[in-house]
């Protein structure tokens, strides 16, 4: 089974932001990750965005998508309405705009996943092509426009993931570890964007939406 993945994105009104930050990373985060399953979880907040109405994002690494299907998910999810505490209470229910993207890792399929320590910042970009594209779409991805992106300085890491049933927003996502927000700001970076192949898939494909976080809380592990 491939491994999964848990993109949460999410917005909290501004009075509670701060208790918010606080709770999630010493409650919230820790419980999620110990579930049986789940391998890490980080949280970010965006730097800048397109169609990204979220401003905070969780990340949950899994040992498989079925985990979020599995007993010890729904235990921990029905838990919250009984945990007596200010954050389960006040503002786990205030969440606003909440999307929860569930999906298998196709890309690159078996290779093990650490984050590097450099990398500080996240981009996710979400996206799905016209009907009848997917394969196109798949094979650009992974054989030229991720190639490519990785010889871009401060590019760290590239993973994608499809889409599994229960999964908000667009069929595909791509995530990259980042050393710096700036790293899309350089010539290299301009060229990869104009390749004849890359402008033919990109004149097709539908619902993109791009998030550039700056993590905000420690990548937490199994205790």
């Amino acid at each position: 089974m491939a491994a999964g993945i848990v993109v949460g994105r999410m917005n909290i009104p501004a009075e509670l932001e701060t208790a918010y930050n606080e709770w999630y990373n010493a409650e919230h985060l820790t419980g999620t990750v110990a579930v049986s399953g789940f391998v890490r979880g980080r949280r970010y907040v965006q730097v800048y965005g397109e169609n990204s109405p979220a401003k905070y994002a969780t990340v949950y690494d899994l040992e498989s998508p079925n985990v979020v299907e599995g007993e010890g998910y729904a235990a921990w999810t029905a838990s919250f309405a009984s945990r007596n505490t200010f954050g389960y209470r006040e503002i786990r229910p205030k969440f606003q705009d909440f999307t929860k993207f569930i999906g298998e890792q196709i890309f690159p399929i078996g290779a093990p996943y650490e984050p590097p320590a450099a990398a500080e910042y996240l981009l996710l970009m979400m996206s799905e092509p016209e009907d009848g594209l997917d394969e196109e779409f798949n094979a650009w991805y992974d054989t030229e426009h991720i190639p490519l992106l990785l010889q871009v300085p401060g590019i760290l890491t590239a993973r994608r993931f499809r889409a599994v049933a229960g999964s908000d927003g667009p069929r595909y996502i791509a995530i990259y570890d980042l050393a710096s927000p700036d790293v899309f700001q350089g010539e290299h970076y301009e060229k990869l964007r104009t390749t004849p192949w890359t402008l033919r898939i990109r004149s097709r494909y539908k619902n993109r939406l791009r998030f550039v976080g700056r993590r905000v809380s420690p990548v937490v592990t199994k205790p």
